[in-house]
């Protein structure tokens, strides 16, 4: 099982503009649908299509997560088109659907994940570390706007409830 160390910031636009200007460098994009098939308050097992903008194509993983906030234990592998959608069926659940920009701030070596929801009117920047050390030194440029790693409102699996109610 690996440590997942990662922050989560909450922000008010795209920054479009930061990188026009150079500050930011886009990577990818990605289309991302995520379902839950087994959740517990700080556990959740879920599945994801991710299907690359540029060239179409399309990875598929399983998950299990453990925790809460901003380290959490995680498990996460490659599964086939087939085992995704027979899971999928099975579950008959709404997906949580996101476009998903990998971008990298200038100066530093960590990636960036800039996510824009479909279903809910949200953008998250989140960033992921190597350990503790590195995402204490960590200093958020100002667009990234407020910190929310540990509210549970802003995580991906209530938000993913939320889109349930919506139907």
């Amino acid at each position: 099982m690996s440590l997942e160390i990662e922050r989560k910031f909450a922000l008010s636009t795209f920054p479009a503009d930061e990188i026009r200007n150079g500050n930011l460098k886009k990577f990818s994009t990605n289309l991302i649908e995520q379902t839950y098939l087994a959740y517990q308050p700080t556990q959740q097992i879920r599945v994801r299509k991710m299907v690359n903008i540029q060239n179409g194509s399309a990875t598929y993983t399983h998950t299990f997560k453990e925790g809460s906030g901003i380290v959490r234990n995680e498990i996460e592998y490659e599964i086939s088109k087939e085992l995704y959608e027979q899971l999928i069926t099975k579950i008959n659940k709404q997906a949580l659907i996101k476009t998903r920009s990998v971008c990298q701030l200038s100066g530093m070596d960590s990636y960036i994940e800039i996510d824009q929801y479909e279903q809910v009117p949200l953008i998250v920047a989140e960033v992921e570390f190597q350990d503790m050390e590195e995402q204490k030194q960590f200093t958020p440029p100002q667009w990234f706007g407020t910190e929310v790693s540990s509210n549970k409102r802003f995580s991906n699996y209530q938000l993913w409830l939320y889109i349930q109610h919506l139907k």
